[in-house]
């Protein structure tokens, strides 16, 4: 992945260093932050498309779930709800 600017980018989206939560187990690197970093992305990814095919207000977190293939409990260790993911995807 290009880095750029100190956000990671993800598909057409850059997500900030800040999206990923730092207060979880595991060192800088180590698998468990890489794992958090993919499901981040994989989240991030998920969402673009189905924002724009059906409008943030339609899309609701069981599809982008899906989409990203990660269980609906993981969205909310990352995101606190899909505000917080628009805001993440959209930060200027």
């Amino acid at each position: 992945m290009a880095m750029s600017r100190g956000k990671r980018r993800v598909g057409a989206v850059r997500v900030p260093p800040g999206a990923i939560p730092a207060a979880r187990p595991g060192p800088p690197g180590g698998k468990r932050d890489t794992n958090r970093q993919r499901r981040v992305e994989a989240l991030c990814r998920a969402a673009v498309p189905l924002f724009l095919a059906g409008g943030i207000e339609s899309v609701r977190i069981d599809e982008i779930t899906a989409a990203a293939g990660v269980a609906k409990g993981s969205f909310y260790r990352y995101f606190d709800d899909k505000a917080g993911l628009v805001e993440t995807l959209f930060v200027p």
